[in-house]
């Protein structure tokens, strides 16, 4: 009896080794689809968001945004898996012509006192027929919240540096935003849709 009784002991204890060995490979087989992406912080010194419209037949008229701060969770192969969270600083709003800076960020048009950012915040990614990747998220402008989709192309890593281009078109007048109501006169014109460029830096 004392015999068998070890004979069974180790049979279960063997057993229990089996057991815990089988689980320690399934869990170490398993830990890199568990494996989290990696979160870049948004580079706001070199981070730019361009618009591009017209404000005459030819005549374009362009500007920027700065101090865009954020971060992007993504793991540099699948961009599909990839999140954007991102504020801009209203106020940075510059034309290269100061009275007109000043004009367009008072009350009468982005009023960036009451609305001193604007933000995105992705939703999903997909690619998309041209090969590149469409980005959808709701984009938060002047106290209205809009989903929007972005045209990006794959994302590039040089490094500890990511960067990327993301292009899309926004109508103004979904904002609240009107341009003309500040020239009546039609003096000064610009278009109701434009066009936005976004060149992403990020670590």
């Amino acid at each position: 009896m004392f015999l068998l009784s070890k004979i069974n002991e180790t049979k279960l204890n063997i057993s229990y080794s089996k057991i815990i060995f089988l689980a320690l490979t399934l869990a170490c087989s398993t830990q890199p689809l568990l494996a989290k992406n990696k979160v870049w912080a948004i580079d706001k010194e070199k981070t730019r968001v361009q618009f591009i419209t017209k404000r005459g037949p030819n005549t374009p008229a362009v500007g920027t945004f700065q101090n865009v701060k954020g971060s992007i969770s993504y793991d540099g192969k699948n961009p599909e898996s990839a999140k954007v969270n991102a504020t801009i600083d209203t106020s940075t709003m510059s034309t290269g012509v100061s009275v007109r800076d000043e004009d367009v960020k008072s009350p009468r048009y982005l009023n960036c006192i009451k609305f001193p950012t604007a933000s995105f915040c992705s939703q999903k990614i997909k690619k998309n027929k041209e090969g590149k990747y469409t980005l959808t998220g709701e984009f938060n402008l002047h106290g209205v919240k809009k989903i929007v989709d972005l045209n990006m192309e794959m994302p590039k890593i040089t490094g500890k540096t990511l960067s990327a281009v993301a292009t899309t078109r926004l109508d103004q007048r979904d904002y609240k935003l009107n341009f003309k109501a500040m020239h009546p006169d039609g003096v000064i014109r610009i278009d109701d849709v434009i066009l936005i460029k976004i060149l992403i830096w990020a670590r």
